[in-house]
């Protein structure tokens, strides 16, 4: 027992000196809580947000509890020497409140002091710039099943990778999909049928240029949109530049999300990111700080002929009763407001 102790600890010493990330090997079902941290830094207005919590035991379903830490003190700091506190908000989550724009070229860390007294950092992150100009490149329903028994629609951009320098890309998006419910009585016909439901698209949407250095990246996946019903999908995409330790995370991350099947399913062992106790080095945190310049755009997609066959099969498994808005959760009665200006893409699905 000893040995392996002292193996695991000088394990966790190197990964800490290289600032790589590591897949710890640690007994997942441990009773000892372990501080999980996620936060994004963003060179767009979006404030700064980081959720705390401790990592829990499986219940009888065999996911595993999430414990929010509402009592920690965090501080967002840059290698100029100003910082800024973050001010909870509930549920782990604090949120950056005044004008602390971040840049590209300069790092950016968090300080965390949890109640007990201990205290966790990350290892500084330095912003790499992105490309601007990604564009929308096509649509394209999946060929298979993407959500157990639906067909999604595949949103792929394209973008410009810029020569001699090493890029790492993530694609995350903002996605409020039409879905589609029994709705109520209100005279001849019910009301409330259809509305638009906020998605969180779980799959982990990076790359590296390691082999188009230099070269157009075409047919890139950015969203996969679930086709529930007809209706619009109001879609924001954004395209952030990683570093090399971020882009390792969300590579294991999502290799392990994958093979488990589910998001929601337990991971088979924690993945170490760039979170570490200040005092204690042999003590892991889990989860990623991650800072990154950001482009964006914003789009509609119009799904036409999709009640024909090869999408139609199974929606109806998916139809609720009542009314759409109040059934679903997060959705909305009307279309989201800040696209009223996007372009719009009517796009044939069969």
């Amino acid at each position: 027992m000893q040995l392996t102790i002292r193996v695991f600890i000088a394990i966790f010493i190197f990964s800490l000196l290289t600032g790589c990330v590591k897949q710890a090997s640690l007994n997942y079902r441990t009773t000892n809580p372990l501080l999980v941290v996620e936060g994004t830094l963003l060179t767009d207005s979006t404030p700064c947000q980081v959720t705390l919590s401790y990592s829990g035991l499986f219940n009888s379903a065999g996911y595993q509890a999430q414990n929010f830490v509402n009592d920690a003190t965090v501080f967002l700091k840059d290698d100029m020497g100003d910082s800024t506190q973050l001010v909870n908000q509930g549920q782990g989550a604090y949120l950056q409140v005044n004008n602390f724009y971040a840049q590209v070229g300069h790092s950016y860390s968090l300080s965390i002091t949890l109640a007990n007294g201990k205290r966790y950092a990350s290892f500084p992150e330095k912003i790499a710039p992105v490309q601007k100009d990604f564009e929308l490149d096509t649509f394209a329903v999946t060929n298979d099943y993407a959500f157990d028994d639906l067909y999604g629609m595949q949103v792929e951009i394209r973008t410009k990778d810029p020569a001699d320098q090493q890029n790492y890309y993530r694609w995350t998006s903002v996605d409020w999909i039409a879905r589609e419910a029994t709705g109520i009585p209100c005279g001849f016909n019910p009301c409330f049928v259809y509305c638009f439901q906020f998605y969180n698209d779980p799959l982990v949407h990076i790359m590296s240029d390691a082999a188009v250095n230099g070269n157009e990246m075409r047919q890139q996946v950015a969203l996969v949109s679930p086709l529930y019903t007809i209706g619009k999908h109001y879609i924001q995409l954004k395209q952030m530049s990683l570093t090399r330790q971020a882009y390792e995370f969300w590579k294991l991350y999502g290799e392990q999300t994958t093979r488990t099947g589910s998001i929601l399913d337990p991971l088979p062992a924690p993945i170490q990111g760039n979170i570490y106790n200040v005092n204690d080095s042999t003590e892991l945190a889990l989860g990623y700080f991650e800072a990154s310049d950001v482009s964006t755009i914003k789009l509609i997609f119009g799904p036409e002929y999709i009640n024909a066959y090869y999408t139609l099969r199974n929606r109806k498994n998916h139809i609720d009763q009542g009314a759409c808005y109040v059934i679903y959760p997060n959705a909305i009665n009307e279309a989201p407001p800040g696209w009223e200006d996007a372009p719009l893409y009517i796009v044939p699905v069969y």
